[in-house]
């Protein structure tokens, strides 16, 4: 994150590092080519609510009135550069105003006002759209800083609020999007959610380490998982071993996926979740989540009803992967007890 100082207007920020366009009016990206470097705003309405905004959309290649977008050309040259290219994409904050817009709703935007702070990003194309994500670096950062949730800090009082929904959803072997867990937290920024759930994190790890009654507790915060890859983002780390982190970068997507549900059933077959919440001197969630994820299986909870999917899956995938069970990596694939 680069921090400047104060600026009158936008166009003396973007020369002020290093960077042009082909019209100060309308352009909505900018590029320097000596730095290899791109830089979009991210208006305020854009959040795209998981843990990025979007910058970019294939929707917006005409207005509202049905004419060509003059910006529109231009920063989907400036995204090929990123994506192909190797330039780094970088973000400010820009303020909306509806200032310009007829009785109708329908008009140009126009910058309220804007924050001279440079922030690098990841460039994602999710269906139509281009998002601009946070990187795992700085993902990772906001969740080891977190401390344990018996505090008094705006984001230790939420995670406290947080851990019984967790709960709800792993005895219901669901996981929720960052979206409505930040809805029913009432936080308008879901990319907050990043110290809520590494204060969850923190505190599942003392209680490990402190109290052997529970056992080795899972990293239940790794049910919130983002929208599009249906992966935990940085969570994953809660499992993995260093080593191992690696190798799961790699994978592909099909990959990760794989794996985070044999992981999430160590969540959901963890049998102790209740104990905990009343150890906390919390109190159980009593309402369902009813977005679209959630549906209560009573085969598949911790008062038998068989075998499920996932736990069938779960052993399939550790007997061809003995490694993400710390195994040796030189050990033969097991073999499978169907029951």
């Amino acid at each position: 994150m680069e921090e400047t100082k104060q600026y009158d207007n936008r166009k003396r920020f973007i020369q002020s590092q290093g960077a042009t366009c082909d019209n100060w009016t309308w352009s909505w990206s900018f590029v320097d080519n000596n730095g290899k470097i791109i830089i979009f705003g991210a208006w305020n309405i854009l959040d795209n609510g998981v843990e990025g905004q979007k910058i970019l959309s294939e929707e917006w290649v005409q207005t509202a009135k049905g004419k060509g977008a003059p910006g529109y050309s231009q920063s989907v040259d400036h995204i090929k550069l990123v994506e192909d290219q190797g330039y780094t994409l970088k973000t400010f904050p820009i303020v909306y105003s509806d200032e310009n817009h007829d009785q109708l709703g329908i008009g140009p935007a126009k910058i309220k006002s804007f924050t001279p702070l440079l922030t690098t990003k990841k460039l994602v194309k999710v269906g139509k759209d281009w998002i601009a994500f946070d990187t795992p670096e700085q993902r990772a950062e906001t969740a080891k800083i977190a401390q344990a949730m018996l505090g008094d800090k705006l984001y230790q009082h939420r995670a406290r609020q947080a851990f019984p929904l967790l709960v709800r959803q792993a005895l219901a072997e669901k996981t929720i999007n960052y979206e409505d867990l930040a809805e029913e937290l009432g936080m308008p920024n879901p990319r907050n959610l990043n110290y809520v759930l590494g204060s969850i994190g923190q505190t599942l790890l003392d209680l490990t380490e402190q109290l052997g009654h529970f056992g080795k507790i899972p990293p239940i915060q790794c049910v919130v998982v983002n929208k599009a890859t249906r992966l935990p983002g940085e969570g994953i780390g809660w499992f993995l071993e260093d080593s191992d982190i690696a190798t799961y970068k790699k994978m592909s997507l099909s990959q990760q996926q794989s794996l985070v549900n044999t992981k999430l059933d160590e969540i959901y077959r963890y049998d102790k979740w209740k104990e905990i919440i009343q150890y906390l001197g919390l109190q159980p969630h009593k309402s369902d989540y009813v977005g679209g994820e959630f549906s209560k299986n009573p085969g598949n909870g911790f008062g038998g009803g068989g075998e499920g999917i996932r736990h069938k899956a779960l052993k399939e995938y550790v007997a061809a992967n003995p490694w993400c069970v710390q195994l040796p990596r030189s050990c033969k694939d097991g073999e499978i007890e169907y029951s």
